[in-house]
């Protein structure tokens, strides 16, 4: 339990979080933020946490490689994925040389379970370019020397 901060214990939330966030929101529930290091990656989920907010972020970023289990030599790919509140949107890259092998765009208010890969649907071009270039300024496209 959080002293002084939470009022409705086992609530569920629909925020976003990311694990970067962890240090920021247990640092703010011990009122220690003021002592954070500025280059601090994570985001306080103080705000909904303590009701204030129902979000402090819109995107949640992950990186990890194909396939997922086995030494590094084996792999082929790094995955990027961007999660919103609908959206989660992959690109695959591949290892050698940074292009783009194959993408994922899962639609959750329908798909849940990301069942169905709408990256090459018409229908669905344009979030997919959009979510690209969101994707593109954490994690960009071409590998830098």
């Amino acid at each position: 339990a959080a002293p002084n901060h939470m009022s409705g214990h086992g609530k569920t939330t629909t925020a976003l979080a990311e694990l970067v966030d962890l240090y920021p929101t247990l640092a703010g529930l011990a009122g220690i933020e003021a002592g954070l290091p500025m280059n601090l990656e994570g985001t306080s989920l103080l705000p909904v946490v303590t009701g204030a907010s129902t979000s402090v972020k819109d995107a949640a970023f992950t990186q990890h490689q194909q396939p997922f289990y086995g030494s590094a030599n084996l792999w082929k790919a790094w995955g990027y994925s961007m999660r919103t509140n609908r959206w989660r949107y992959t690109e695959w890259r591949a290892i050698s040389d940074g292009s783009v092998t194959a993408r994922e765009l899962y639609d959750h208010d329908h798909d849940g379970r990301e069942t169905q890969n709408l990256a090459g649907w018409p229908a669905h071009r344009d979030v997919l370019t959009q979510l690209a270039e969101r994707l593109a300024k954490p994690f960009p496209v071409k590998p830098e020397d």
